[in-house]
């Protein structure tokens, strides 16, 4: 899938498509309708790196036809996409988006980029693009795109927080760990981006309520204990809780006892 928006960065596209959430796309701001098959079209050739086979997009996106039927479909779809919005261009042997429409995706990347490069500008952007790639559909070259999404936006989401914590963003920190355990419940890089939030907001009582919690899910879901990095951020706190608790089982001291003996004995 192309890594960068097609779109220039200066300027407005003509076309823009949505794949992030549902399936929309508008064309100069007027939004275009369009049957579930060529959306199905745009959609594929939004997610390719670069120009594909006419053959094996026929054959993806008609998998159970004759290669005569999906290639026939084929050219079908791309003379009535011509007569609604130009968003895809053809040779007689490829397909490809057209270069000037902006997708969502692309701009997801694109931002991606910048935060793994070092540029947390864009960060406030991230909440636009929390959703899912196409829900519902059931295509199945949606899934490894799916995937390579949401492994990026997990990535996204804890450089986020590392880059907020070091800007004193505490809450904002806080909120983008929380989305990345919410997209992946057992990523324990996620419980410690958040668990790291608490600590350098000074909310200690909650760092190690979130050690807690993620101690009984990896115990009951995988039957492990947190890595030794997870351990080491809270190992103070869990000494010190430690601490309290023996202290609150110990019995009365010898030396106490007997203060008491003699001040039942005196009175």
């Amino acid at each position: 899938m192309a890594g960068e928006t097609r779109a220039g960065r200066g300027r407005s596209a003509a076309i823009k498509v949505r794949l992030l959430g549902g399936f929309h796309i508008e064309e100069e701001g007027r939004a275009v309708s369009l049957p579930l098959t060529l959306q199905r079209m745009v959609a594929y050739a939004a997610l390719q790196a670069a120009w594909v086979p006419r053959t094996r997009a026929a054959a993806h996106l008609w998998p159970d036809a004759s290669e005569a039927r999906a290639s026939s479909n084929l050219r079908t779809g791309l003379w009535r996409l011509r007569r609604n919005v130009p968003v895809l261009v053809a040779d007689p042997t490829a397909i490809s988006l057209a270069p000037d429409v902006e997708v969502d995706v692309h701009l997801l990347s694109a931002l991606a980029e910048e935060v793994f490069d070092g540029d947390f500008n864009g960060l406030g952007r991230v909440r636009q693009y929390r959703a899912e790639l196409l829900p519902g559909w059931a295509d199945e070259w949606l899934t490894i795109e799916r995937e390579r999404l949401r492994q990026l936006e997990l990535h996204l989401l804890e450089a986020g927080a590392d880059a907020c914590i070091e800007q004193g963003r505490y809450g904002d920190a806080v909120d983008l760990a929380h989305r990345a355990i919410e997209l992946e419940p057992l990523r324990e890089s996620s419980h410690r981006a958040l668990i790291q939030s608490y600590l350098a907001s000074g909310n200690r009582m909650a760092a190690l309520a979130q050690f807690q919690r993620l101690s009984r899910v990896l115990l009951a879901e995988l039957g492990l204990p947190p890595e030794d990095d997870t351990q080491r951020l809270v190992s103070g706190l869990l000494n010190a809780s430690r601490s309290r608790a023996a202290a609150s089982r110990r019995p009365v001291s010898v030396a106490a006892a007997r203060n008491g003996g003699t001040r039942r004995r005196t009175g």
